[in-house]
């Protein structure tokens, strides 16, 4: 790069891969998410399954209502006495009426009913247990976060495929308008340097060349058209000529005098003609070609 080189060229940021979520993430979620809206469904089968290992205890909760007592104590009350009658009717044709066999049959009658009413009543409880029992079973955790993993999943990959898809796509346009800027302000530079060199060449005299071209290859950023020589380099060159007298030393500038070979400048601070330099030491020499 010259004095007024260009910057460097601008690069494309490439998005970092997005971050999906884990399996356990997407587990925990779905866990809370079913605790907050489906609390009775999510933990239904271990409260079945807890329900279970209490054994008796458990059916005893499901004793019959105060409705259903009530109705079993008017059906007991409603067959008794037609039962009652029955049997005395039965044993008046036998002539027995008056002996202990009508209290025995009246009291077996008593219990068969009591029995049959109580039953019944148990057999509706205990139905209404085991139907709880096995409906919270049935009821597994996994059918209620599964579809919320899933739903997690399907959407968490969409989303980062949009936010992906949107980041690259606004690298690439940054890195159009960098380049662009970058390419303009090389054609900039380069043509400032294309007209100063022109200028500066315009001088008489080997120094104005050289400036010309040192000026054209700086401002122009760098690459094949810049030149070896500096600007500020330039500027001394030429000014180290008097425009009436091209191609000599002008004096204070150390250089070789008016003996000085054409195309050859003194760019240090000695005065000793290229050939007779002590072995040992260097002399800064610019030639012209």
């Amino acid at each position: 790069m010259g004095l007024f080189g260009g910057k460097k060229a601008p690069t494309i940021n490439i998005p970092a891969p997005p971050k999906l979520p884990t399996a356990e993430e997407l587990y925990a979620q779905a866990l809370g998410y079913a605790r907050r809206e489906q609390p009775l469904g999510f933990g239904a089968r271990e409260s079945a399954l807890s329900d279970l290992n209490l054994g008796n205890a458990y059916f005893d909760r499901f004793q019959p209502s105060s409705f259903e007592q009530a109705l079993g104590n008017q059906y007991f009350q409603n067959i008794m006495p037609d039962l009652e009658r029955s049997i005395k009717h039965n044993l008046s044709l036998s002539g027995t009426i008056n002996s202990p066999l009508l209290a025995d049959q009246i009291a077996k009658a008593r219990g068969q009913v009591g029995f049959d009413v109580g039953s019944y009543l148990s057999n509706i409880a205990n139905q209404r247990a085991l139907t709880s029992l096995n409906s919270r079973l049935n009821i597994s955790p996994e059918s209620i976060i599964n579809p919320f993993i899933e739903t997690g999943m399907n959407q968490a990959n969409k989303q980062a495929d949009l936010s992906y898809q949107g980041a690259l796509m606004q690298a690439q346009a940054d890195y159009q308008n960098a380049m662009q800027k970058y390419n303009q302000s090389n054609a900039k530079r380069a043509l400032i340097g294309s007209v100063l060199g022109g200028v500066a060449g315009s001088f008489s005299g080997p120094g104005g060349a050289a400036m010309g071209s040192s000026i054209g290859g700086t401002l122009a950023g760098g690459g094949a058209a810049q030149s070896p020589v500096s600007f500020g380099d330039a500027l001394s060159i030429y000014q180290a000529f008097s425009p009436s007298q091209p191609g000599f030393a002008r004096a204070g500038f150390n250089g070789y005098g008016k003996n000085t070979p054409f195309g050859v400048y003194n760019t240090g601070s000695t005065s000793i003609l290229p050939g007779k330099v002590p072995m040992g030491m260097s002399q800064p020499v610019y030639m012209m070609n």
